[in-house]
């Protein structure tokens, strides 16, 4: 309820009054301190806004390099197996090699050693012809001699 009234101030402009200015003024003052209060309660729900979205950052932030660091052990490790890996490869080229090396003389061997014994076999079977023929000689000379002297002897005794 608002009544305005004009009245001519000294250099003879019209002011214009309100009754209940007052009244007009204290509620815009209530609705500034209730603004005021209600944008502080916003402002201390930014704040906490604020705060847990810098808790929920910093969490972030700390699994963020938790991650990084497992990752860079990981990383690491993998290197460590890429080396221990290197390694053993290259150790088993060098057994593989040293096996083929191996099983080349063992061959070389193997064939000398068939080779031995084929030739062993060889003076075997001639040592044996070789007595067989001795003996087959010594026959006929022992006959030969028996011979000769049955011979000689017939005229040296007569019977």
């Amino acid at each position: 309820m608002h009544i305005l009234t004009c009245t001519p101030n000294r250099n003879g402009a019209k002011v214009v009054k309100m009754k209940g200015l007052l009244h007009n003024i204290q509620r815009r003052m209530r609705d500034e301190d209730r603004r005021n209060l209600f944008s502080y309660q916003e402002g201390l729900k930014d704040r906490r806004r604020l705060k847990e979205d810098r808790d929920i950052d910093a969490d972030k932030l700390e699994t963020a390099a938790s991650i990084t660091d497992k990752l860079r052990k990981t990383r690491q490790l993998m290197a460590q197996e890429v080396e221990k890996t290197s390694t053993l490869y290259e150790s088993l080229l060098s057994q593989t090699n040293r096996i083929d090396n191996t099983v080349e003389v063992h061959g070389l061997v193997g064939a000398s050693l068939d080779s031995g014994r084929r030739l062993l076999h060889t003076l075997q079977w001639r040592e044996s012809t070789d007595k067989v023929l001795m003996t087959i000689s010594l026959i006929v000379f022992v006959l030969v001699v028996a011979y000769i002297l049955s011979q000689r002897l017939i005229y040296l005794w007569p019977f």
